[in-house]
């Protein structure tokens, strides 16, 4: 295991000063890079065995909501976009790249953070873009969480209503006489 981390091995049992240990091989080479890395002790062991320890997120969660898209999905619009265990939960190690779609499972508020669902795990919602099929009718999400309201707008070349609570506007929701029901 040591090795795999880059350690060398040290103990020969050449004489009795000699004692088993492991050293950094470089010369000059400290722990500077491991505490960077890891930070403690305890997190660098816990690298050692290769499992996971359980997600320790204590965030407060509220609105948790089942939640799908359109066949594109929603758009990843960060460079790297961290995976979680959980809202605001533990890294999984796990990246998406800018550009790449995914498909939401649910989505929540974690301390009043938007988070988005995966067959991956969590990832926050102020960097996605793209349709969301909530409470039986679609809405709009642009990147930073917010959403269009009040205006008609072209997507993907083509017009939708959006009423001023963000839903897109639908012929079900309109009345005979043409308002907004």
């Amino acid at each position: 295991i040591a090795k795999g981390l880059g350690l060398d091995w040290g103990g020969d049992w050449k004489s009795l000063e000699d004692k088993p240990h492991l050293y950094l091989p470089d010369w000059g080479s400290g722990t500077n890079i491991l505490k960077q890395k890891y930070g403690t002790f305890e997190n660098f062991k816990k690298t050692w065995s290769g499992k996971t320890e359980p997600d320790s997120s204590s965030a407060s969660i509220t609105e948790m909501k089942d939640v799908k898209s359109g066949t594109h999905g929603l758009c990843i619009t960060a460079s790297s976009l961290i995976i979680r265990r959980s809202p605001k939960g533990n890294d999984t190690g796990k990246r998406y790249k800018k550009g790449q779609c995914i498909q939401p499972i649910r989505k929540c508020f974690a301390d009043g953070e938007p988070w988005i669902q995966t067959s991956d795990g969590w990832v926050s919602g102020k960097y996605l873009k793209g349709w969301l099929y909530q409470d039986m009718k679609w809405w709009y999400m642009l990147e930073g969480y917010t959403y269009l309201h009040d205006i008609i707008s072209q997507i993907d070349g083509q017009a939708y209503a959006f009423d001023a609570d963000g839903w897109m506007l639908t012929a079900d929701r309109i009345a005979p006489d043409g308002h907004i029901q």
